[in-house]
């Protein structure tokens, strides 16, 4: 089966997260123990709060 090709940088939004700096902190020692990025893990958490909320319940954190 052949796989789709990962979306290019173009295909995203950009939206800036404001946050205070233990927070950060926080993202950035899970993200490093955790061996993914930062942004994996924003995105999990926005996929996680739409679900809640009734939205993505047919698509996977890759969708967000």
């Amino acid at each position: 089966m052949k796989q789709a090709p990962e979306p290019e940088l173009k295909d995203y939004a950009h939206r800036s997260l404001y946050a205070k700096p233990e927070t950060l902190d926080l993202i950035r020692e899970i993200a490093f123990k955790e061996r993914v990025s930062a942004q994996a893990l924003y995105r999990e958490g926005l996929f996680l709060m739409l679900r809640e909320r009734g939205h993505y319940k047919d698509k996977t954190v890759d969708d967000v």
